[in-house]
């Protein structure tokens, strides 16, 4: 936030501190090797289909959830990451909010902040482990290491 207004001389609005959070957090690299392509989950077991560099693994996980699925099947293909805290919240009121997920993470880069959108609270969990899977990852491009939201606003 801060070289935001320094590079430019003006107070932040709300819908400039909007995108530069997007932009920050929630970006996916539009050269994206990694795609999560296929999620099935039940109260016994969850099924992780992803796509990396031009081949897709299914992967099954007995007495995990959703988000320790798709680290273990992120895992299995070289990318490692750890979540350190998980948050989620509502980016409005009534039913048809979206909901934001924000994890702290560690991967074998870096260690940040990435987040997720969307109108399921699955969905914008598991976009915002992709987006923290994926920073900086190599043909993903170089990327900044992610401050915590809060020093956003600061």
């Amino acid at each position: 936030m801060r070289s935001a207004t320094d590079e430019t001389g003006h107070e932040v609005t709300a819908d400039n501190l909007w995108d530069i959070f997007r932009s920050t957090y929630l970006a996916t690299p539009a050269d994206a090797s990694v795609e999560l392509v296929g999620v099935v989950t039940d109260d016994r077991s969850t099924t992780i289909t992803i796509r990396a560099y031009g081949r897709e693994t299914t992967t099954s996980h007995d007495g995990v959830g959703p988000v320790e699925a798709l680290t273990a099947a992120l895992a299995d293909i070289g990318l490692t990451v750890e979540i350190l805290g998980f948050h989620q919240t509502s980016t409005g009121a009534g039913d048809d909010s979206t909901a934001m997920t924000l994890v702290e993470y560690r991967n074998y880069q870096q260690a940040g902040w990435a987040a997720g959108t969307d109108r399921s609270v699955l969905t914008a969990s598991l976009t915002a482990v992709m987006n923290a899977a994926t920073a900086g990852a190599g043909t993903l491009g170089s990327r900044r290491p992610r401050r915590s939201p809060d020093s956003v606003i600061q």
